[in-house]
């Protein structure tokens, strides 16, 4: 798998995003450029990723799973995508005429994750961004991965929140969990994902070649 996570390739492969992806395109967030928020990161992603399996964890009301999917409807990618939360806050009829898969389930819960094992490991691409921005559930998901050989690539959301951000009081927070994470797996693309931190983790450079 080949991914390039310029700048201007990102820019180039989602110029037309807006355009495009109507459902959101009105919502101040999505419009957001590079550097500020993520959504032209992952439209950009998802065109470059073709017949691949895509599994989003925290779909909240989906924006993030609309971006995802533009590789489907702008180039035809028929990329396979699975989107879980434990709530439903989707936005109405955001997945009409998708071939989203929106499933309720925590996959944070051992017993599910040993049940849908398969499932996760066959994936090319999940991509984690979960409330609350403790980094806990983000940090027993990678163990759980790396332990069981998974050799496609992750992709986290808020990987330089501290403690005390947005709402978390425990003292634990997604930058402690990013520092852990070791540096030959890593790849800090905030730069052109959102202010927050985004990360790409891959266990297996082998099987990657990214552009950066």
């Amino acid at each position: 798998m080949e991914l390039d996570v310029r700048l201007s390739t990102i820019e180039a492969l989602s110029c037309d995003f807006l355009k495009d992806a109507s459902k959101i395109a009105h919502i101040d967030d999505v419009r957001q450029p590079c550097g500020k928020e993520h959504y032209f990161l992952l439209a950009a992603l998802s065109r470059q990723l073709k017949h691949k399996k895509i599994i989003e964890i925290g779909t909240h009301n989906g924006r993030s799973t609309i971006a995802l999917h533009y590789g489907n409807d702008k180039d035809n990618n028929q990329n396979t995508i699975y989107t879980y939360d434990i709530q439903h806050h989707l936005l109405p009829n955001i997945f009409e005429n998708t071939n989203i898969n929106f499933r309720m389930d925590n996959l944070f819960d051992s017993t599910v994750r040993e049940a849908n094992k398969e499932h996760l490991l066959s994936a090319d691409l999940i991509f984690i961004d979960v409330d609350p921005h403790e980094g806990i559930v983000e940090y027993d998901m990678y163990l759980w991965l790396q332990e069981n050989n998974y050799k496609g690539l992750l992709l986290f959301d808020d990987i330089h929140l501290g403690p005390g951000h947005m709402g978390v009081t425990s003292g634990n927070s997604m930058q402690q969990f990013w520092d852990k994470i070791d540096n030959s797996f890593k790849l800090d693309i905030t730069s052109v994902g959102h202010w927050s931190g985004t990360g790409l983790v891959s266990f297996k450079k082998e099987n990657t070649t990214i552009s950066a």
